[in-house]
């Protein structure tokens, strides 16, 4: 149980939660309480992570970081997966991650300040793995198309778009795959 200190929540306090007494091997996934999956969901990410072994793999692209979504659209059906430009924020609505690749990122989090501008100090998840990715050189595969779905309706985080009424179509999936069956798709490419 989380006792509440008074402090605002960290959501990389939670994160890196999840990232605690790992296995020994193999693969794990780490979603946000408040999105969606696909159906047959478990049998999917099997296949996803017998084709990549060593990436971690983002199952959610947002409509936002524009250059790995135009990416995304001149290879729709071409390919299952898309790399995440080193300029686009990584979304961790829902990620795949190698077990070895978890305990690297664990390990760099405990050993790297959470700086990304300046003297400014995060707590965003999404940046620190970001930010990971850039320094480290890691090379993040993204599923076209989305088996994860953050719906704007059910917002973890109120922001002002949710607060003028408007919705916040950027945190919702590109290419989700909303009724298909993921299992209908070739995941080794």
């Amino acid at each position: 149980m989380i006792e509440d200190s008074g402090e605002p929540l960290n959501p990389l306090r939670g994160y890196m939660l999840c990232l605690q007494d790992l296995p020994e091997e193999g693969h794990l996934v780490i979603v946000q309480d408040d999105c969606i999956v696909s159906r047959n969901f478990v049998p999917a990410l099997e296949l996803i992570a017998a084709a990549n072994p060593d990436n971690l793999v983002s199952l959610f692209l947002s409509k936002t970081p524009r250059r790995t979504h135009n990416m995304a659209l001149l290879r729709h059906g071409r390919s299952r997966y898309v790399t995440t430009h080193q300029q686009d924020l990584v979304h961790v609505v829902g990620i795949l991650w190698p077990v070895h690749k978890a305990r690297e990122f664990r390990d760099w989090v405990a050993g790297n300040p959470l700086k990304i501008r300046g003297d400014q100090l995060t707590t965003s998840d999404d940046a620190v793995l970001t930010r990971w990715m850039q320094l480290t050189g890691q090379t993040i595969r993204v599923t076209v198309p989305s088996i994860v779905q953050h719906p704007d309706d059910v917002p973890s985080i109120v922001n002002q778009t949710k607060v003028s009424g408007g919705l916040d179509t950027g945190r919702t999936a590109a290419f989700w795959i909303g009724d298909g069956d993921p299992l209908d798709l070739d995941w080794s490419c």
